[in-house]
């Protein structure tokens, strides 16, 4: 699988508000469940994943979310990402006592378990550069987004 052909244009939505992190998986679950990328029962199950293994990873001054649930509720690749007007609460991956302000969703829809960890590896190795998290967080035009999270993604 190419990593690039996830990021699609149409599935990331920049400057939403969303009072809870609750919020926005259901709205990214729905946008990827309108386009059939994944099944009915696929919100609910990040949903419970969230609650027990936490996906919120501290970068510093901006934070992300990487929800996702178990590839049998998926039924193609794909990727739907939020950046967030004001930061919402997300129990910290590393120490789930722990809550942090995250400032973009990456909503994550992978059907092999292999391709999971690899991408996974390829876009947290991509928020390692404070510049990058800056710039797409900053952007308000998601064609620009799309080429610079294509542009990372490897």
């Amino acid at each position: 699988m190419v990593f690039k052909e996830i990021v699609k244009e149409e599935l990331i939505f920049v400057q939403k508000s969303f009072k809870e992190n609750s919020d926005v998986i259901k709205f990214l679950s729905e946008e990827l469940r309108e386009r059939s990328f994944v099944k009915e029962s696929f919100c609910d199950a990040v949903l419970e994943r969230e609650k027990k293994h936490p996906t919120g990873l501290y970068l510093g001054k901006i934070n992300v979310a990487i929800p996702h649930a178990d590839i049998k509720y998926v039924n193609k690749p794909g990727m739907a990402v939020a950046t967030l007007q004001k930061p919402i609460s997300f129990r910290k991956m590393d120490d789930p006592t722990l809550t942090i302000p995250v400032h973009i969703v990456f909503l994550l829809a992978l059907v092999d378990p292999n391709e999971y960890v690899k991408f996974l590896s390829s876009l947290t190795r991509s928020f390692s550069d404070e510049s990058f998290i800056s710039l797409i967080y900053s952007l308000n035009d998601t064609e620009r987004f799309v080429k610079s999270i294509r542009k990372m993604i490897k």
